[in-house]
């Protein structure tokens, strides 16, 4: 799902990074393309090389945004919940089994589109789908609602022309920075007891 609304031209070449690692990753894909409204650009099984299409309108400067095929009908607000609603629809009418759903986007979704961007996203979970988010320039007040949405899936922010990282999670599912948290306690309650044991008495 890529996110093509006005507000995403503040980084394009964060949104060309990310097209140009899923053109190279040799997979099947489909993909939606939303703002207010959402539309199926590839269906599902499409190799992800055809990405490549794409890439000339998210490697020059803003201005190329006007001559490309979508800029007269997906420029306006954001509705996340139409692409979910939408990537939702194409895997079932595909019987795709065991996919998932990438979502990428400044995450600045419209406020009257709230309640039915939590009904889609508890959806997903229901159904047991997979989303993954990659934030591209998105605002830390932006990411905190999509990471409450998502409960302890990450986030994935793509920052400085770097790699998407995926934030890092233990095999039972707890926050990374928790565990890290944990083991930095316990280290500390051994030091304790390591230094400020009680003194003991030898016997003469």
């Amino acid at each position: 799902m890529l996110d093509l609304s006005w507000s995403t031209s503040s980084d394009y070449k964060g949104i060309g990074a990310t097209l140009r690692r899923l053109a190279a990753s040799n997979r099947r894909i489909g993909l939606v393309v939303f703002s207010d409204a959402a539309y199926e650009m590839f269906p599902p099984g499409t190799p992800s090389r055809e990405l490549r299409s794409l890439l000339r309108f998210f490697t020059g400067p803003k201005s190329s945004r006007a001559a490309s095929p979508w800029a007269s009908s997906l420029s306006g607000g954001t509705r996340v919940s139409t692409a979910l609603l939408l990537a939702r629809d194409v895997l079932a009418r595909e019987h795709v089994s065991n996919g998932s759903v990438v979502l990428v986007s400044d995450l600045g979704d419209a406020p009257n589109d709230r309640a039915a961007l939590s009904a889609a996203v508890l959806g997903y979970v229901r159904a047991g789908i997979p989303l993954r988010v990659v934030a591209v320039d998105a605002t830390a007040e932006n990411e905190q609602l999509f990471q409450g949405l998502l409960g302890s899936r990450p986030i994935q922010p793509r920052r400085n022309g770097s790699s998407a990282t995926r934030a890092g999670t233990s095999s039972s599912g707890l926050p990374l920075a928790l565990v890290v948290v944990a083991g930095v306690l316990l280290a500390l309650l051994a030091f304790n007891e390591l230094v400020c044991a009680r003194l003991r008495w030898s016997e003469r």
